[in-house]
C-alpha cells in the first residue's frame, strides 16, 4: 500500500530478451511459431522514425500491437518519445520493464482499473490517461487527489468513429474546462484517432477522409487556446494515415503501431509508391508445417484459428499463387496455384492478417537474422490480460 492506494496486482512473466547461445536454423522451431525478421523490423523502425521526424513531429508507437517490452525498448532507442498502450495491464507490464513515458489510449473507468493506474502513478510511472466523460473525470480526479498525485490527462476526441471520445466542439471544450478545474488532474491536450480511415484501400480516398476530420479538430484547439488553456499535446493517427496526418499541421505526435511488423491488412493499401509494403516491409510471419494431405491440389498446415487472426486471410509467402484458408482451430488448408506444391513435412511462412490480435496469441517472438537463423526470443509479456 502507498498513500492508501493498493499496489498493482497481477501475474507478470519475464520481460527481458533471451539471446540463444547458439543460433538455431528456422527449421528447428516448433510450429506454429511467430517469427520476427530482425533486419526488416529495424528498417521499419528507421523508416517510420525518419518519416515522422521529417514532418517535425514525434512518434509515440502503439504498444498494443506488439505487447512486447523489447520491441518498445527498440522503438524508444530509435527515437520514439514514448509508448501508447490500450489497457491498464499493458501499462503495468511496460512500466515494470522500465518502458515509458506511457499513454493509455482508452478511457479507464472501472474502479479497480482506476485504482491500479493511480497506484502506478504513485509508484513514479510517467503515465498519462485519456478522459471523455464527466463521470470519468470526476472518478479519476477524486482518486488522484486522495492519493496526493497529479495525473496528466488528454481529452479523447471522436472523429466520427463512434467508439470512444467526444465530438471536437462545445462538448469537448466542456471536458477541458472540467479537467482544468479538477484537483489532481492536469490537462495536457487531446487525443484524436480516426481508426475508421486507417484501412481505406485507395490512397486518395484515405487522404480525403483524413483531411475531413482535421478542420473540426483545428477549431477545437483554437477555441481551447483562446480560453487561455495551452494545448501541449495533440496525438493520434496511425500507420494507414501517417502520410496525411503528418503534414496536416495539427498533430504533435503520431501513434503508428503496425508499421514495425506489417500485416496483410495494411500491406494491401495504396501508399505513396505502390502499396504500404513498398514503404514498410513484412517483418512478422507465422511459420507452419504441412502435416496432412487428404486430397490433391492442397495440403493441410498446423496453423489455424488459434494461431492466426482470421480476417483478412493470411498471405502465403513461399509458394507463388497458393492461397491459405482456415480449416478450424488448429488447421489451415493451403490450395496450390501455378507456383508449385508443398510436400508433407515442409515449412511455410504466412504473412499475418492483422498483427495485433495475432501477436496476442503467442508467448514468444522468435527473432531471425538474415542467415535465416533464430538468434533471440523476446517475451510477449503483456499478452492476454484483457483488463
Amino acid at each position: 500500500m502507498a498513500n492508501g492506494v493498493p499496489t498493482p496486482l497481477g501475474h507478470y512473466g519475464p520481460d527481458a530478451p533471451v539471446v540463444l547461445e547458439q543460433p538455431l536454423p528456422r527449421e528447428a522451431l516448433p510450429t506454429p511459431a511467430l517469427v520476427l525478421q530482425r533486419s526488416a523490423f529495424e528498417r521499419n523502425l528507421t523508416a517510420m522514425q525518419s518519416l515522422v521526424s521529417g514532418y517535425g513531429l514525434g512518434l509515440r508507437p502503439h504498444g498494443k500491437m506488439h505487447k512486447c517490452p523489447e520491441v518498445a525498448r527498440r522503438q524508444l532507442a530509435a527515437g520514439a518519445l514514448g509508448l501508447c498502450v490500450a489497457k491498464p495491464r499493458e501499462a503495468e507490464v511496460m512500466a515494470r520493464a522500465g518502458v515509458g513515458p506511457l499513454l493509455v489510449t482508452s478511457p479507464v473507468l472501472a474502479p479497480q482499473a482506476l485504482d491500479r493506474m493511480i497506484a502506478l502513478r504513485v509508484s513514479g510511472a510517467d503515465l498519462t490517461l485519456v478522459v471523455d466523460s464527466f463521470t470519468g473525470i470526476e472518478a479519476l480526479a477524486q482518486r488522484a487527489a486522495q492519493a496526493g498525485v497529479v495525473m496528466p490527462v488528454l481529452v479523447d476526441l471522436d472523429p466520427a468513429m463512434g467508439r470512444t471520445g467526444v465530438a471536437p466542439g462545445p462538448e469537448a471544450l466542456a471536458r477541458v474546462e472540467a479537467v482544468v478545474k479538477a484537483k489532481g488532474l492536469a490537462f495536457h491536450g487531446f487525443q484524436h484517432y480516426a481508426g475508421q480511415v486507417q484501412h481505406i484501400a485507395e490512397a486518395g480516398e484515405r487522404q480525403a477522409a483524413c483531411e475531413a476530420h482535421h478542420e473540426a479538430a483545428r477549431g477545437l484547439v483554437a477555441a481551447t487556446e483562446a480560453k487561455g488553456v495551452p494545448v501541449a499535446v495533440f496525438t493520434g493517427g496511425g500507420t494507414g494515415s501517417v502520410f496525411y496526418d503528418g503534414p496536416a499541421g495539427l498533430y504533435t505526435d503520431l501513434q503508428c503501431g503496425s508499421y514495425a511488423f506489417m500485416d496483410q491488412e495494411y500491406g494491401v493499401l495504396e501508399g505513396p509508391e505502390g502499396t504500404l509494403l513498398d514503404s514498410f516491409a513484412t517483418a512478422l510471419t507465422v511459420h507452419s508445417t504441412a502435416i496432412s494431405q487428404p486430397r490433391e491440389g492442397a495440403i493441410t498446415v498446423d496453423a489455424g484459428l488459434k494461431s492466426l487472426w482470421p480476417s483478412p486471410l493470411p498471405a502465403v509467402l513461399d509458394l507463388p499463387g497458393a492461397r491459405y484458408f482456415f480449416a478450424g482451430d488448429e488447421h489451415g488448408v493451403v490450395r496450390f496455384g501455378d507456383g508449385g506444391a508443398l510436400a508433407l513435412g515442409e515449412r511455410l511462412r504466412l504473412r499475418v492478417s492483422h498483427c495485433d490480435p495475432t501477436v496476442n496469441l503467442y508467448d514468444w517472438l522468435w527473432v531471425e537474422n538474415d542467415a535465416e537463423e533464430i538468434v533471440e526470443a523476446w517475451p510477449i509479456a503483456a499478452r492476454g490480460g484483457a483488463w
